[in-house]
């Protein structure tokens, strides 16, 4: 069991027990301890696939790519579900030749394993013992200092809803800041932002992510999130622009403290 509770006297109601929960494909860009002094939390656990090379608490095998998880998938009814499908149909040689921004190459080749990060925390939380919260987040984000965790973990606690957090819009070329929250509202009705998702243990349902993906309909990224968290509890969710990043994405961000990139540059 991971341990490392970082839990700062009066930041929550002693009740809410926490376990902060780290898991992705491990590399050498790792951002953990900097969450573990940054977010309270009673419980620390990591997860990674098999061939890293990494002591994680528990381990499995990276899962096989058996369908899009965007293009094989039914969108949603909002105008990001459908321009992201509209986005990933559009021809290599098209976006070469300028006609989109020069990053769509590299979310192209990154999508089809975009329902990766939800099987991998899936695994982890048919491990995990029982807690009130869980924090589920990656080894390559980095989390501000600014934000009061805290008061999120604790309106996900009683409130009974997910919370995502991100600082990204590369698509569309803007930049943004971390160290402040912009609520994305009616924006994000099928949308769970997901460098950082604070959610209620009870709301996870394994056996439904299993069947999602056994049956080729588990979507991906922030839509994949929406559609195990939200929709089949019937809840609305916040996401905020803010609070974290991924650590490829750095020189996007406004507000970034570029010291932590050094070994990047």
């Amino acid at each position: 069991m991971g341990s490392g509770n970082t839990r700062r006297l009066g930041d929550l109601p002693v009740s809410i027990n926490v376990s902060l929960c780290v898991s992705g494909k491990w590399t050498d860009i790792d951002f953990t301890e900097r969450m573990r002094e940054i977010i309270p939390h009673d419980n620390y656990y990591t997860m990674t696939y098999t061939d890293c090379d990494h002591d994680s608490t528990f381990k499995m095998e990276e899962p096989e790519f058996t369908y899009h998880p965007v293009l094989d998938t039914e969108p949603y009814g909002d105008g990001e579900s459908l321009e992201r499908r509209y986005f990933f149909t559009v021809p290599d040689e098209d976006i070469k030749r300028g006609d989109f921004h020069n990053s769509l190459l590299d979310f192209k080749r990154k999508a089809v394993h975009w329902n990766k990060q939800i099987l991998i925390h899936n695994h982890m939380m048919k491990n995990i013992p029982k807690c009130d919260i869980v924090i589920r987040t990656r080894f390559d984000t980095v989390v501000s200092d600014q934000i009061d965790w805290s008061s999120h973990i604790k309106q996900s606690y009683e409130e009974d809803i997910p919370i995502g957090f991100n600082t990204l819009n590369i698509l569309r070329g803007k930049k943004r800041y971390y160290n402040q929250l912009n609520d994305m509202q009616d924006k994000a009705i099928f949308y769970i932002n997901d460098a950082l998702i604070i959610h209620p243990y009870q709301l996870w349902n394994c056996d439904l992510v299993d069947e999602l993906y056994k049956d080729k309909k588990l979507k991906g990224a922030e839509e994949g999130w929406y559609q195990v968290l939200s929709e089949p509890n019937d809840l609305w969710h916040r996401s905020y622009v803010g609070g974290a990043y991924l650590n490829e994405f750095w020189e996007t961000i406004t507000d970034v403290d570029a010291s932590l990139h050094n070994h990047s540059s």
